[in-house]
């Protein structure tokens, strides 16, 4: 079918089909669950706007644990592996909302908000350390200070 092939289209197309199932859920919420699939699929997007897209509307449209997660992870792959400042940024105050309405999703993340260090931007690095300290956790403050020790990052 022609959303198989959704994937291959141009970042263009993908993110008019990401505005259509928006649209769609809000004035149908029961077709929900069959655009979730949709959107998880494109969130492999070799396209950093779509990918950015897919986690937002995911947040959006489901309260499930595993789109939550999905979409945190999507916000982390591209805040480790964009280059640009400006869009680790915008990412970076993704993670902070989050953070206020799924702390424990991503104290589960926290390792992977903090391989993001290697950025050599001092105000990503702090934004990262403000996020991860509100994270800390007795599960995870062993993890997290062993990495920073590991880490000669200022």
């Amino acid at each position: 079918s022609q959303l198989d092939q959704l994937p291959a289209w141009p970042d263009i197309l993908q993110l008019v089909v990401l505005d259509m199932v928006r649209s769609v859920c809000r004035t149908q919420p029961e077709s929900k669950g069959k655009y979730i699939k949709l959107i998880l699929a494109l969130m492999s997007s070799q396209h950093t706007s779509v990918a950015y897209e897919c986690a937002n509307t995911l947040v959006q449209l489901s309260k499930a644990s595993s789109a939550i997660k999905a979409a945190a992870s999507c916000y982390c792959q591209l805040l480790i592996n964009h280059s640009d400042n400006n869009v680790k940024l915008i990412v970076l105050d993704k993670l902070e909302e989050m953070k206020a309405s799924h702390p424990e999703m991503l104290k589960e993340m926290v390792m992977d908000i903090l391989r993001a260090l290697s950025s050599p931007n001092v105000d990503i690095k702090r934004k990262i350390l403000d996020i991860v300290l509100d994270l800390l956790s007795s599960k995870n403050i062993e993890e997290v200070v062993l990495a920073l020790k590991k880490r000669s990052f200022w």
